[in-house]
């Protein structure tokens, strides 16, 4: 069974002690992973990092119980989550472009139906590997991804 609260684990430790197999990037308020089950060439998971007192824990264990606590601080925590998946984006591109010569589309967006006690950004690349795809018991991503302004937009 599935260890359904690791991100949280991650998201509650200093970034300096994850594996770099697992940490990709951090800043002050997140922590960018490599998703351990990947769904495409490129897949990342944005994570708010938990700051006690302000940032706990039960706060983050949703996006729906973010937006449902104070409005103030769920509209920073999304807009931070925003600022790094777009640098994380960009990053992306840029190793495309280093690899492959070109670059496609990467999609920055929430799970519409989350299966970890986490919120989580996630930053996929438009290269989905279909086998895995095959595999899952769910949706493919482009129908279970909402966009941050799509999913702050419904809760203002």
């Amino acid at each position: 069974m599935p260890d359904l609260t690791i991100l949280r684990t991650y998201a509650q430790k200093l970034p300096q002690s994850l594996p770099a197999s697992i940490l990709f990037h951090h800043s002050s308020k997140n922590i960018t992973i490599f998703d351990a089950f990947p769904k495409s060439m490129f897949h990342f998971l944005v994570l708010p990092r938990v700051q006690e007192p302000h940032l706990d824990t039960a706060s983050l264990s949703s996006l729906q119980l973010l937006l449902k606590g104070d409005k103030k601080q769920a509209k920073e925590v999304i807009i931070a989550l925003a600022e790094d998946a777009t640098a994380v984006k960009k990053d992306i591109q840029d190793e495309m472009v280093q690899r492959y010569g070109f670059k496609w589309d990467v999609w920055i967006g929430f799970h519409g139906a989350p299966s970890m006690a986490c919120v989580v950004l996630v930053a996929i690349s438009n290269t989905l590997r279909l086998q895995v795809l095959y595999g899952l018991r769910c949706s493919p991503v482009t129908s279970t991804c909402m966009s941050f302004p799509q999913i702050y937009a419904q809760r203002s």
